[in-house]
């Protein structure tokens, strides 16, 4: 697909460097690569500096520009969905000929499911300090929060609940494991807990 934009050379056509949106499609979709594709490589360093060219100078117009500063930081596939979707709607906004309904419609699913998010992180927190005051857990870093956001990071979706609690769970237990193995017990006591684990 990549070679259909390339020109005499084998290199990409200057053609397509006066089209914004385009190479941000380009770099976006390029960041989807696995190893050994240098077309992808190649196309990421030509998008790239193109769109660096484009920010350096007056040519790119809010909410264009905001969207390209962020992507040249953090590139689309790499970003946290719920968060590009806060970007998103407020940049939509902005756009000319942005049609008002569906962005109020967007704005309502993101706060119905952010209401969600907050329930579950109440439920799992209450979970955390349970086990936490149960165990005697006073050595072990205290990070419900942030326990659950990693969860919620890849599972955002509603109709993953049970998942994402699970997940954050699991990983509320590894940090329970890592702490004691760092703080709380000594190379023998380690390797006694090793082995009742395996």
């Amino acid at each position: 697909v990549f070679n259909s934009f390339k020109g005499e050379g084998e290199r990409f056509c200057n053609g397509i460097a006066n089209e914004p949106r385009g190479l941000l499609s380009l770099y976006n979709a390029a960041h989807l690569l696995v190893h050994d594709e240098p077309e992808l490589i190649e196309a990421i360093s030509f998008a790239k500096g193109h769109l660096q060219s484009m920010c350096g100078g007056s040519e790119l117009k809010p909410p264009l520009a905001d969207q390209v500063k962020r992507t040249l930081h953090l590139p689309l596939p790499r970003t946290c969905k719920r968060v590009e979707a806060l970007h998103y709607m407020l940049e939509y906004g902005q756009e000319e000929g942005h049609i008002a309904v569906l962005l109020d419609l967007a704005k309502l699913e993101f706060n119905l499911l952010q209401h969600v998010h907050l329930k579950e992180l109440k439920a799992f927190s209450q979970w955390w300090k349970d086990l936490y005051g149960y165990i005697g857990l006073s050595y072990v870093r205290d990070h419900a929060v942030e326990t659950y956001i990693w969860s919620n990071m890849s599972l955002y979706e509603e109709d993953l609940v049970v998942t994402r609690m699970i997940c954050a769970k699991l990983i509320g237990l590894i940090v329970i494991m890592d702490d004691t193995y760092d703080c709380h017990t000594n190379i023998h006591e380690c390797r006694k807990l090793n082995e009742a684990i395996q």
